[in-house]
Order: C-alpha cells, then sequence, then structure tokens
C-alpha cells in the first residue's frame, strides 16, 4: 500500500511540475498532494470565479501559501489562535496586502477556550488527542465565522482544518455557509480527537445545509499500517 502510494506521489510529481517546483522552493509550507489537486481545481470554471477564500486553522500559513500560489489576485482570510504560529504565518504573509490574519479560534459560541498543545503547532486542538501525551495548553478567544465575517457577493472558498473541532465552526458559521460556494474541511475517520467530529456527523450537517461531495483532494495514511486516517474533501453548494 505505502509503495503504491509512492508510485501514485511521483506520477503526481512529473504530470506537474509547475506544482513540484512550487514545493521543491517552499518545502516546509506545502503540501504536494493537496497543492496539486487545489491547482487543478483553480483552472477549471469554477475555481476561476473564487475572489475570497476563508482559512479556518491557518497555523503558520501553509494553506495561505498554497491558496495564493493557486489565487493569486484572491482575498484570504485566515484565523490562528496560537500566539507562536500567528507570529511565524506574519512572517511569512505579512507584505501580502490581500492576506488578513485574525489571531483567535473559531467555534460555535463567542469567548475563551483552552486550546491543547501539540506534537507540532499544527496539531494543536480544543481536543484532546486520544494517543498523544499532554503537552499544556494555552487560552484563546474564541469568535464565530457569522459574526467575523460580513455578507459578500464574491465567490467564496471555506477551507476548515480544526484537529477535530470541525462541527464547532461549522455550527457559528450557518449563515456564512449559505454564502459559501466551495467548503474544504478535513475529515477524520479514525477516533483521533475525544469527542472529535465523525464523519457521518460533518457529512450529514453540510447536506442539510446544502452541499453535496466533489470529491477527496487528499488522503493521509497511518505509515504503520497503510490505513486512511483522515482525508481532505471539497464539497460544492
Amino acid at each position: 500500500m505505502i509503495k503504491m502510494n509512492l508510485l501514485r506521489m511521483l506520477i503526481s510529481a512529473i504530470e506537474d511540475p509547475v506544482t513540484l517546483w512550487f514545493k521543491l522552493r517552499h518545502r516546509s509550507l506545502v503540501s504536494f498532494g493537496i497543492c496539486r489537486s487545489l491547482r487543478q481545481f483553480s483552472t477549471t470554471n469554477q475555481g476561476r470565479e473564487i475572489r475570497q477564500i476563508i482559512d479556518a486553522g491557518a497555523n503558520v500559513g501553509q494553506f495561505a501559501a498554497m491558496a495564493r500560489f493557486c489565487w493569486p489576485q484572491a482575498r484570504i482570510i485566515s484565523y490562528e489562535p496560537d500566539p507562536t504560529a500567528a507570529a511565524q504565518f506574519r512572517k511569512i504573509h505579512g507584505k501580502d496586502s490581500k492576506i488578513i490574519l485574525h489571531e483567535c479560534a473559531l467555534g460555535d459560541n463567542p469567548g475563551v477556550l483552552s486550546i491543547n498543545y501539540g506534537e507540532s503547532s499544527a496539531q494543536n486542538s480544543a481536543l484532546v488527542e486520544t494517543k498523544a501525551s499532554r503537552r499544556g495548553t494555552f487560552q484563546a478567544v474564541v469568535r464565530t465565522l457569522d459574526d467575523s465575517l460580513d455578507k459578500s457577493n464574491e465567490k467564496r472558498f471555506l477551507k476548515i482544518d480544526v484537529q477535530g473541532y470541525e462541527m464547532h465552526v461549522l455550527r457559528g458559521a450557518q449563515a456564512i455557509l449559505k454564502e459559501v460556494d466551495y467548503l474544504l474541511i478535513e475529515i477524520s475517520l479514525a477516533d483521533m480527537f475525544e469527542g472529535g467530529a465523525l464523519v457521518e456527523e460533518v457529512w450529514g450537517f453540510l447536506r442539510k445545509n446544502g452541499f453535496k461531495y466533489h470529491h477527496v483532494m487528499d488522503l493521509y495514511f497511518d505509515s504503520d499500517h497503510g490505513v486512511v486516517m483522515q482525508m481532505d474533501v471539497l464539497f460544492s453548494r
């Protein structure tokens, strides 16, 4: 299974040298698999219309970098609660006037939330990771997408990657979701976080809110067993 996945990645790299070159120039920021899928989508008739990208769970700016590569003219609105990660984000994207960073967490109600440190800042979560050792917490201000975004006539693309906290973010965005044309969300297929969003719950919620499955953009495997643990799924309205 793992050898087959490596073979597929090699073939993909040969087929898309532009994205491969971007990956090689920004190794720590760019995931080739998701970036290739984003670039392919951005060249479609639907993808070309996107003018605003909402980046929930920005970390140090990995997705913002890939989104800017794929949509050079789009406005990017990012959210990241970790002060250290947010500072790194600003170092990377601070000169881009079309990228706005809100240093806060997202949820279903405004307030304050205790965030658990992960093995890396990209794995920080409001939930406890089931097989990870405790590394401490930090406090973060919580906003909802509904409260922090204005209405817009622009074609909107929403990305959510919040380590099991997806349903909370979605419940705080039910007005904004009506204006979102495409939604990219990381879905866990295994119980990675205590009380984390289940694939059936996320999928059902999105269907009730007018979204349909578009396609899987990337898969994340358990390297020890070769099984899919998480996947990035694109939904369309």
